[in-house]
């Protein structure tokens, strides 16, 4: 393989990484029969404190709304999600969890982090805070772009 020039060598390296963590958290997913966005649907509304409606879910994970439309639809048909109507606007319809996907959610999360915890025990503790910061500073500083 050709050395990376300079001037791409970040974007290199961050690209690789997201490849080796969506490769490997894929693994741990397909183990309970979902993919890696349906694993992140599952984490949002188990970490919200009332039901997301889609437009919401589909903001939080920097996808279209229809494409996150499909991944709710196999959820639902799977019993992990369902979708209920607002009470106080029945326009909107609200995704939520079901005990099966809470339950879902609770295994693969404790699998998933071991898995994370394995890839980055190659940083030191200061090292991964360091990271931490780093990219969380790289994602508030350039999200407008995807706006």
């Amino acid at each position: 393989m050709p050395p990376i020039p300079a001037d791409r060598e970040e974007w290199a390296s961050v690209y690789t990484a997201y490849v080796i963590l969506r490769k490997e958290t894929q693994k741990v997913f397909s183990r309970w029969g979902i993919t890696t966005p349906q694993a992140t649907v599952l984490a949002l509304l188990a970490e919200a404190k009332s039901p997301l409606t889609v437009s919401r879910l589909a903001q939080l994970m920097m996808h279209e709304v229809p494409s996150i439309s499909g991944v709710i639809d196999r959820m639902s048909e799977a019993g992990l999600v369902e979708r209920v109507k607002e009470r106080r606007d029945r326009r909107l319809t609200l995704v939520r969890l079901t005990s099966k996907g809470r339950k879902l959610h609770d295994s693969a999360r404790a699998a998933a982090v071991e898995v994370s915890n394995e890839l980055f025990g190659v940083l030191s503790d200061d090292e991964r805070t360091e990271l931490k910061e780093l990219l969380t500073r790289f994602r508030r500083r350039n999200m407008q772009r995807l706006r």
